[in-house]
């Protein structure tokens, strides 16, 4: 039940007893409010009294809106109607309270005149991209906003997950600008927040010294690392500075001539992981960092007498696989992907061997998606949610994502992947299943032949919004 409600009390003999009864086995574990109804008001053959209401001298109450009736509690109020009165309306405005209860129940005497459910929770759930969906860069694409507001008027859960990388507060902060809408910052699914749980205690990045790899903006990975729960760890800049001499490209960085040197190194302590979150300002400073952390088994100026083999390869955690993304430029843009296939194409060239990942995060990976499914139940746990909707622009990131998704929910709750038109995806392109030997794949080295088929093709957001949102 939500708003205000009119019940038609029927012409009779005689005083009428009008009995508004709310049913919520809920309200027996805790005290009635006395603003029970938050207001309520009589029409008269379609007009209005404004002095009769439930502190009117023509409405009495009875008994106490404290009062509990039975295992299953009934709250009443009662009023009482001369016959000389005509047919009159009830409107009832109810409070956040009543709106939540589970039936209103109106009778005279015996006779039930109205009978009003509560209204079902919506089943539907969306889990929607940013770039490419909603902005591009921090420009709000026509009539997303609008669309927005449709789900949240409809009571739809949902929730954003980008494989941007960032401050969730920030982000929200741009959307609600370009929007003008109201998305709280734990609505948004930043790339990198699902890793957060890999460094609570007892787990496998929990007090482990990390090497992080990410871009400048938000505060860069030396702002972000702190907030997922990491204690100890490098960035580029900070092996730049230990050791001047490891980023033979950039020699404005290294001391001038003759100038003596602290030395920083004894007192190293080795990398025990690294964390790629997304790519980075300066390529081939981490590119060789990260290659020598990797060579050296966590001792960047270390040659160790085997190199360039490795008795044991340190983790690697990947949280962004988009080869491209779309933002303002006419031409998608570098994406972590685009970082990792020269990553791993150095660390091949030097070794023979392919590198591994111990993990990978961000769309299309599953562990994105079991968060993203966890947030919704966390944001709304009273929807038994039925059926998800997965939407973005990237077949070979959002849409492959949310058709991985379909493997991991439980049987009783379908997925749909919806591509949309303003972003990466163009009229044309490559759609379905895909092999690694094919001439031209956009997807990750890892997940080559994931299917990138949509349920549904939609020409924006918005269009998407009022097809499939449950009426």
């Amino acid at each position: 039940m939500s708003g205000s409600k009119d019940i038609n009390i029927p012409r009779g003999p005689g005083k009428r007893n009008l009995f508004l009864n709310f049913e919520n086995d809920d309200l027996a574990r805790s005290p009635m409010p006395d603003d029970l109804f938050s207001g309520g008001h009589f029409h008269f053959d379609g007009k209005q009294d404004s002095n009769v209401g439930f502190s009117g001298y023509h409405a009495a109450r009875s008994p106490s809106p404290r009062q509990i009736f039975g295992v299953s509690p009934t709250v009443s109020r009662t009023f009482y109607f001369p016959s000389a009165i005509p047919s009159p309306t009830l409107n009832i405005k109810l409070s956040p309270l009543t709106q939540q209860m589970s039936q209103l129940t109106c009778d005279i005497g015996s006779e039930t005149i109205a009978q009003i459910s509560k209204e079902p929770l919506p089943s539907q759930a969306w889990i929607i991209d940013i770039d490419g969906v909603l902005v591009h860069g921090e420009s709000a694409i026509p009539q997303a906003g609008e669309a927005l507001e449709h789900l949240k008027t409809n009571k739809i859960p949902h929730v954003f997950l980008t494989n941007g990388f960032g401050k969730a507060d920030a982000k929200a902060q741009m959307l609600n600008t370009a929007l003008k809408t109201d998305i709280q910052p734990e609505e948004i699914i930043m790339v990198q927040t699902p890793i957060q749980a890999l460094f609570n205690p007892g787990e496998e990045l929990y007090d482990k010294r990390c090497l992080f790899i990410g871009p400048s903006f938000d505060g860069g990975v030396a702002r972000i690392a702190p907030d997922l729960g990491c204690k100890k760890f490098y960035t580029v800049e900070d092996l730049r500075r230990i050791f001047p001499y490891l980023d033979n490209v950039d020699r404005e960085f290294w001391p001038r001539e003759g100038l003596e040197i602290p030395d920083q190194t004894t007192n190293f302590e080795p990398v025990e992981a690294i964390v790629i979150c997304s790519e980075p300002k300066q390529w081939e400073s981490s590119l060789q960092l990260i290659l020598d952390c990797i060579l050296g088994e966590g001792l960047p100026n270390e040659r160790k007498p085997y190199y360039p083999n490795i008795k044991k390869q340190i983790p690697v955690y990947v949280i962004n696989l988009d080869l491209y993304w779309k933002a303002k430029a006419p031409m998608p843009r570098f994406g972590n992907g685009a970082f990792l296939i020269c990553l791993e194409a150095l660390f091949k060239k030097f070794t023979g061997r392919n590198l591994k990942y111990t993990k990978m995060f961000g769309k299309p990976s599953k562990y994105s998606y079991e968060f993203a499914l966890k947030k919704l139940k966390e944001l709304y746990p009273e929807n038994d949610i039925k059926s998800v909707i997965g939407i973005g622009d990237n077949p070979r990131s959002d849409i492959t994502g949310c058709n991985n998704m379909k493997s991991i929910l439980p049987a009783n709750v379908v997925a749909k992947s919806i591509l949309v038109k303003t972003g990466c995806y163009k009229e044309g392109d490559v759609l379905g299943k895909q092999s690694a030997d094919d001439k031209i794949n956009h997807a990750h080295r890892d997940f080559p032949c994931l299917d990138s088929s949509p349920d549904a093709i939609k020409e924006s957001f918005y269009h998407a919004v009022m097809d499939e949102v449950e009426k």
